[in-house]
């Protein structure tokens, strides 16, 4: 699932459908747009996982790429995944967001 920080729009249909999904099933969301020769910040990254957090649990999320990154430059690669674990630094610090029983 993509979720676009850039554009703040959430697939919120399919957010809820995982919400009614089996809960022993994780959701990976697609939080840098390789589509764009834009570097997501930490913050834009963590708006849009707020979000699915109203419908998933945190222990059942984890932060990718909408898809490969094969064709950018590495120095892009590398930025985009830098600020995607630089969010996902953010967020487990954050009280509001406490990752259930078996989260990694």
């Amino acid at each position: 699932m993509r979720v676009r920080p850039r554009r703040d729009r959430v697939p919120r249909g399919q957010l809820r459908w995982w919400k009614e999904y089996p809960s022993d099933k994780r959701i990976g969301i697609g939080v840098a747009d390789i589509k764009r020769m834009v570097m997501e910040t930490p913050e834009q990254i963590v708006a849009g996982v707020r979000k699915a957090l109203e419908f998933v649990e945190p222990a059942r999320i984890h932060l990718t790429t909408d898809c490969g990154m094969f064709s950018f430059p590495r120095a892009m690669a590398r930025g985009k995944l830098a600020a995607m674990t630089r969010a996902a630094e953010m967020l487990r610090r954050d009280p509001g967001v406490t990752p259930t029983e078996g989260a990694p």
